[in-house]
């Protein structure tokens, strides 16, 4: 007799986390290198950075006809490290988005103007996901 337990931590298709998007509100959803993720779930670093092109104009911007230069509201941004199916992730406060300089000892000495994304609270701490446990 085979004891198979699943462990379903990780939303592994689009119903799933449309499912948690109608509870928790809009999620911006970001993958980052090890050490800019370790830094937020340390509480360390308390902006992440995105370049200024056609992508995250996309992603980050309200296109709305009413206020062409406001940003997406979010309510968490879940952050990913990597893109494995078992990646590690946590959960932080979202506090706007705005434009500006990065600070380099947070952003690999980036030059200019960046999309900074202001984080509030680191709410679940780095979590590694399972998909099944035998």
């Amino acid at each position: 007799m085979t004891n198979t337990m699943e462990v379903s931590t990780k939303k592994s298709n689009s119903t799933e986390r449309l499912a948690d998007e109608r509870v928790l509100g809009n999620v911006l959803h970001l993958n980052l290198k090890k050490k800019w993720f370790d830094m937020i779930a340390s509480g360390e670093k308390k902006e992440e950075y995105r370049e200024i092109k056609a992508h995250w104009i996309k992603r980050l911007k309200d296109h709305s006809l009413t206020n062409p230069k406001a940003f997406q509201e979010y309510n968490f941004v879940c952050f990913r490290n990597g893109y494995q199916k078992d990646a590690p992730e946590m959960w932080v406060e979202f506090r706007g988005i705005r434009v500006g300089n990065a600070k380099a000892e947070w952003s690999d000495n980036w030059q200019g103007q960046v999309f900074i994304i202001d984080l509030g609270w680191v709410l679940s701490k780095p979590v590694q996901l399972v998909a099944h446990v035998s």
